[in-house]
């Protein structure tokens, strides 16, 4: 039988909304998961040692991790209403090739470590129409190691330690309320002194609380007693705590060449860049960690702003721990009833507790002087807003 040019098209038409459905059924499908911190797995996670894996289905509750980029990881059960704190700390472990989901949501007072491969956020969670990383209820403390990736579309965060990479589109929105820090001093990928842009090139626009970002931190040449681990890149002190600088080369016995400091995790837990290849036993081995010093810090961002209603004042914290590092900061736009002017007193270093009281260089323009300048007071701040964009100072 011939078809007319109609029935031809009908068909046609009948079989592209059939593929269409297909694909928009298959995009749509999610699995929430629950972490499970009951788990009898070996690797549960309680020390950096025996890191739980993600991809572990005993480490979810009835098996199921969460899957699908629009899926809810809720590392805490959602229905939990004391507190997680008699559970200690758990460290997890993405795989190497990443996870998809839409969103990472925890609660009371949960102590997290994740480390890894990239965590990629979707264009939405199964809970709301964006990606996020919520703290629902009362405050947890969540360290994100691996890298996060909301190259899809901006997000909302609630309350978030940023300690690696986060991956965004330049001049997307990252909205947030409560504390967001991102810790460049925690992370490394190479041993370069200077590093560029360890945060994102983003439009920062806080409701409440506000955003910390620490910068890179020198150190001394230094040698300590550390206990390694064949097989593993974890560190664990065994003698007493010295500084500490994400980047610095370390040498010892079972420790291969060319390793640097990766992670730190605290002064007394640290992931280098490769496995050792020996155990030392509890006493420990002693540890060479190479100078890193003339450290400087650029980051460019495009806006700092606020989306508070009312005369709320929202600050925007720049500093850093050790006055002869470097820290230049270029903002393409400041907006209304933001403080640039203070310097927390409680963001500390995770090396020797050492206090970030010293201030960044900021750059900015003339326009972002004038809309801030209520805000800006002398803390030794500076704000180069006369200077033309094309006339500032070299990244």
């Amino acid at each position: 039988m011939t078809m007319n040019g109609a029935d031809q098209f009908g068909r046609g038409f009948s079989f592209v909304l059939l593929i269409s459905i297909a694909a928009g059924a298959l995009s749509c499908f999610a699995a929430d998961g629950t972490w499970n911190w009951e788990t009898l797995e070996p690797l549960n996670g309680t020390t950096p040692t025996n890191m739980a894996l993600w991809n572990t289905s005993a480490n979810w509750l009835d098996n199921a991790p969460p899957a699908g980029d629009t899926a809810v990881a809720f590392l805490v059960p959602s229905n939990r209403l004391t507190t997680m704190a008699p559970y200690g700390e758990r460290f997890i472990r993405v795989p190497d090739a990443g996870v998809d989901i839409g969103e990472i949501n925890i609660r009371q007072s949960a102590t997290l470590y994740l480390t890894g491969g990239p965590v990629r956020f979707g264009i939405r969670s199964t809970l709301t129409s964006i990606p996020r990383i919520r703290d629902e209820g009362v405050s947890c403390t969540a360290y994100y190691y691996c890298p996060i990736d909301f190259t899809r579309k901006g997000t909302t965060l609630n309350r978030a330690y940023f300690c690696g990479p986060v991956l965004y589109q330049t001049g997307t929105t990252l909205a947030s309320s409560a504390t967001v820090r991102y810790y460049a001093n925690a992370w490394a990928t190479n041993t370069d002194t200077v590093v560029t842009n360890p945060f994102p090139d983003a439009v920062f626009s806080p409701g409440s609380g506000e955003c910390c970002f620490l910068p890179r931190m020198s150190a001394e040449a230094q040698t300590g007693t550390w206990q390694t681990f064949a097989g593993s890149p974890i560190l664990l002190r065994a003698g007493a705590a010295h500084d500490l600088a994400a980047g610095a080369t370390v040498s010892g016995e079972g420790i291969p060449e060319g390793a640097f400091v990766k992670c730190i995790y605290s002064n007394s837990a640290i992931e280098l860049s490769v496995n050792c290849t020996a155990d030392s036993g509890e006493s420990g081995v002693a540890v060479n960690f190479g100078a890193f010093q003339n450290v400087r810090t650029v980051q460019h961002i495009t806006r700092l702003q606020n989306q508070a209603t009312g005369n709320s004042v929202l600050s925007h914290y720049f500093s850093k721990y050790r006055a002869e590092d470097l820290f230049d900061v270029y903002v393409d736009d400041i907006g209304g009833r933001v403080d640039l002017s203070m310097v927390p007193n409680n963001q500390r270093s995770f090396a020797t507790n050492q206090v970030a009281y010293y201030p960044a260089r900021i750059f900015s323009f003339l326009k972002a002087l004038r809309q801030s300048a209520r805000g800006i007071s002398g803390f030794g701040i500076r704000i180069s807003s006369s200077i033309p964009r094309t006339a500032q100072p070299s990244p």
